[in-house]
């Protein structure tokens, strides 16, 4: 006895799947038709149903469709194998995705773009190295720039100069915050003195600062777009 034969438009109807979808398929011989009738219309069985249903299960799982094709010719232990590997793919595409909704959530709660906190796993070169590059292109031939880095260089122990690094980031955003909270009361030229003061101390701990410097750097932080958001926030 014959078996039961389904039309395009009965798989169609069946899976959900369209019928272009369906025909890709045949194309790439991910799933041909069990037969093809006299009048040209592609004919599948209960068994082609059956492999088609398998494959929009897997694609549902975010196989990829060559993966699909090798998965759908190997035992089931070699189909494990496979699996386990897409399963840690998926592992770390959800690790992404967590971090990128963290980052979108930063965004939201106030976090500058500049501000956002970036994955080890990113394609992008780090913000920092980046500012360091800019830096060298825009000050690299002055002579400031120049001691600047001397003094970094005579430092060999790369942990001991990121924790400077990282002590003198925190007390300036400190004196950043002071000023900030200093907007919205009444002007007090004593305390803003004593800040700014204390700014420039700071700065001079990894430069030497004389006034065409610091002109240069109250310039940028008016004109430069990310310094202007940096303090706006």
């Amino acid at each position: 006895m014959k078996q039961h034969r389904f039309t395009v438009h009965d798989v169609v109807k069946i899976t959900g799947i369209s019928r272009r979808t369906l025909h890709y398929y045949d194309s790439i011989h991910l799933l041909k038709p069990t037969e093809i009738a006299d009048n040209g219309y592609r004919l599948y069985d209960r068994e082609a149903l059956a492999r088609l249903q398998i494959i929009l299960i897997l694609k549902d799982l975010q196989a990829p469709l060559k993966d699909i094709a090798d998965i759908l010719q190997l035992p089931r232990v070699e189909q494990q194998q496979l699996l386990v590997q897409h399963q840690k793919a998926l592992l770390q595409q959800k690790q992404q995705l967590e971090f990128s909704i963290e980052r979108i959530d930063q965004w939201i709660h106030g976090a500058g773009w500049h501000e956002l906190t970036m994955p080890d796993s990113s394609s992008l070169i780090p913000l920092q190295q980046q500012y360091e590059t800019e830096a060298e292109l825009l000050y690299g031939h002055t002579e400031v720039y120049q001691q600047f880095h001397s003094q970094l260089d005579a430092e060999a122990n790369p942990s001991i100069r990121q924790q400077t690094q990282n002590d003198f980031e925190n007390a300036m955003e400190s004196i950043y915050q002071q000023l900030a909270a200093l907007i919205y009361e009444p002007i007090e030229l004593e305390r803003i003195g004593l800040l700014i003061a204390q700014w420039k101390a700071l700065l001079e701990t990894q430069m030497p600062c004389d006034a065409e410097l610091l002109t240069c750097i109250a310039q940028t932080y008016v004109e430069d777009i990310r310094f202007v958001n940096y303090f706006d926030s």
